[in-house]
C-alpha cells in the first residue's frame, strides 16, 4: 500500500502520521497536535489509539506490536491487519517529519470543522468558534512544557506519604493497584476474593465482582452475610455483579463495563476478576508480551476511569504453587501479588502471603478457614443448601516441607554442601551454575534454581539469597 501517492486510499499527512509513530516517532511530539478525533479516516484512528495505548504502558509501538492489542481487542481487521500495518510502516516518509504531518492533518480537521460551522451556524457562533480556534491554534505552536520537572528530596520527604488501603482491608490490600491473587485449585482463592469484596462493601465501598466461576456467587454471599453481616441489608450495598466471561482486554468490552458501571452510579473502589484465564480468551498465559500488555491494558482503564484496585484471581503454576501460571510478567508487572496454600489437601485451613505491596512493607501471612455454612432451605431434590465461608484463623506453625522435584532436592543438597566453602550467598547465576556442577542439565538447572528461590528453603538477602535455615 503506497501511502506518499494523492490518488490513494490513505490521505498523505494521515498515513504518514500513524506511519511515522510505527516507526518509533515520539508520540508525545505527536499527541500534543492531533488526536485521534482529527483524523478522517477511521483505520488511522484506530491505529493512533493503539498506539496511543501503548506508549502510555511503556510498551513498544512497533507495526508488530500494534497489530497484536489491534488483534486483542477485536479491531486489527478494521484497521487493515497486519500486512497494510507493516507496508505502511514501510512506504512512510520519515519519522522525523512525524510533528509536520501531525500539524497538516490538525489544519485539515479545523478547517473542515470551520467549514461545517459556516454551513450550520449564524455569524456570531462562527466568529466564536474561529476565535476558539485561533487560540487553540496559538497554544499549539508555542513551545511545549516540560514533562519533566525534578523536585527537592525535602519537598517529598515533608509529605509524609503513607500506604492508602481499602476500607475493611487494613494492611490486606492497597487502593489503586494491580494485584494477582494465585493458588492451586481447591485452595479456597475464589473464596478469599469474594470475602475481601464484601468486607469492603461492607465497610461502605462500592465494589464490582467480575465472576465466570459458576453459578454459586447466590450462596457465597448469601452465607457471607449471614455470618459476618446478619444485621446489615444486602440492598445497602454498592455492590454490583456480571455473572460471564469476558474478554476484558477488548476496547469495546472495557466501554461497555463503563457504561454499565454509569448506569448503576458505580465508581468501583475495587473489582475482582475471577478468574483471569476467564476473562482473557485467546490470550496466551505463557507470553510475556502479551500477558504485560493484557495487564496494562485493564490496569490502566481502572486507574484512568475509577482509580480502582483490581484483584485478578489466577491459578498457581504446574510446577510451581508459589507463583501464578503463566508468563513470570504475570508476578512481576501487577503492583502486589498472594500466593494461597492448603498445607493439609483435606484440611479447611489456607494461608495468605502478604509478602509484596506497592508501598508497604512485607506482612507476615494470613490465614482463613472455610466452614460450611447452612443457608436454611432445600434444593429442588430436597437437599439442604449450603456454601463455604472464610473465617480467620491462626496461621499454622512455619516449616519447611520437603522438595518433590528431584532435580530440586538435588540443587538443594549441592547448596548446603556449597555453604561450608564459601559466604553460602549466592546470586541466581551462582544457584544455576551449582546445579551444573552437580550434575543438571542446562534448562533442568534453571527450572530448579527458580523454584529453589521461591521455596521457603531459600531467603533473599542483600547480593541474592541464602539457606534459610544460615543465620
Amino acid at each position: 500500500m503506497s501511502v506518499t501517492n494523492g490518488h490513494d486510499d490513505w490521505p498523505t499527512a494521515e498515513a504518514n502520521v500513524v506511519g511515522a509513530l510505527l516507526l518509533g516517532a515520539p508520540f508525545g511530539e505527536v499527541a500534543r497536535i492531533v488526536g485521534p478525533e482529527h483524523f478522517t479516516r477511521p483505520d488511522a484512528a484506530l491505529i493512533y489509539r493503539a498506539v496511543s495505548a501503548l506508549a502510555s504502558a511503556g510498551n513498544a509501538t512497533d507495526a508488530l506490536t500494534v497489530a497484536e492489542l489491534l488483534r486483542q481487542t477485536d479491531h486489527l481487521q478494521a484497521a487493515g491487519g497486519l500486512a497494510a500495518l507493516s507496508e505502511l510502516a514501510r512506504t512512510t516518509i520519515s519519522p522525523k517529519n512525524a510533528a509536520a504531518y501531525a500539524r497538516m492533518v490538525r489544519e485539515r480537521a479545523d478547517c473542515s470543522r470551520v467549514k461545517k460551522l459556516a454551513q450550520e451556524s449564524d455569524g456570531a457562533e462562527l466568529l466564536e468558534a474561529v476565535q476558539r480556534l485561533a487560540t487553540a491554534r496559538t497554544a499549539l505552536n508555542a513551545p511545549p512544557a516540560s514533562t519533566i520537572a525534578l523536585r527537592h528530596i525535602a519537598d517529598i520527604v515533608a509529605e509524609r506519604r503513607e500506604p492508602q488501603w481499602l476500607r475493611g482491608l487494613h494492611k490486606m490490600l492497597e487502593r489503586d493497584v494491580l494485584a494477582v491473587l494465585a493458588g492451586s485449585r481447591s485452595t479456597f482463592k475464589s473464596f478469599i476474593a469474594h470475602h475481601w469484596a464484601m468486607l469492603t462493601a461492607v465497610s461502605g465501598e462500592p465494589v464490582v465482582i467480575l465472576s465466570a466461576e459458576g453459578a454459586g456467587l447466590d450462596r457465597r454471599t448469601d452465607a457471607w452475610m449471614r455470618t459476618h453481616a446478619p444485621a446489615v441489608d444486602l440492598r445497602s450495598l454498592k455492590l454490583y455483579a456480571f455473572e460471564r466471561a469476558l474478554k476484558l482486554n477488548a476496547s469495546a468490552t472495557l466501554d461497555d463495563l463503563r457504561q454499565a458501571n454509569d448506569a448503576m452510579g458505580c465508581n468501583p473502589a475495587l473489582t475482582v476478576v475471577d478468574t483471569l484465564s476467564k476473562f482473557a480468551p485467546g490470550l496466551d498465559e505463557n507470553n510475556n508480551a502479551e500477558v504485560a500488555l493484557y495487564l496494562a491494558t485493564v490496569g490502566n482503564w481502572l486507574r484512568e476511569h475509577y482509580r480502582c484496585t483490581g484483584l485478578l484471581v489466577a491459578h498457581a503454576g504446574h510446577g510451581d504453587a508459589r507463583r501464578p501460571r503463566g508468563a513470570s510478567s504475570l508476578m512481576a508487572n501487577p503492583d502486589a501479588e498472594y500466593i494461597v496454600e492448603r498445607p493439609d489437601p483435606i484440611g479447611m485451613t489456607v494461608t495468605v502471603t502478604r509478602e509484596r505491596f506497592k508501598d508497604s512493607p512485607s506482612l507476615a501471612p494470613l490465614a482463613y478457614t472455610a466452614e460450611v455454612v447452612d443457608l436454611g432451605r432445600l434444593d429442588s431434590y430436597g437437599e439442604p443448601v449450603t456454601s463455604l465461608v472464610m473465617r480467620d484463623a491462626a496461621v499454622p506453625a512455619a516449616g519447611k516441607p520437603e522438595l518433590h522435584g528431584r532435580a530440586q532436592r538435588q540443587l538443594l543438597a549441592a547448596l548446603r554442601a556449597q555453604s561450608s566453602e564459601d559466604a553460602g550467598i549466592w546470586t541466581l547465576a551462582d544457584i544455576r551454575e551449582i546445579g551444573r556442577k552437580a550434575g543438571l542439565q542446562r534448562n533442568t538447572a534453571r527450572s530448579a534454581a527458580e523454584a529453589l528461590t521461591f521455596s521457603s528453603h531459600l531467603t533473599a538477602t542483600i547480593g541474592g539469597w541464602k539457606l534459610a535455615d544460615e543465620s
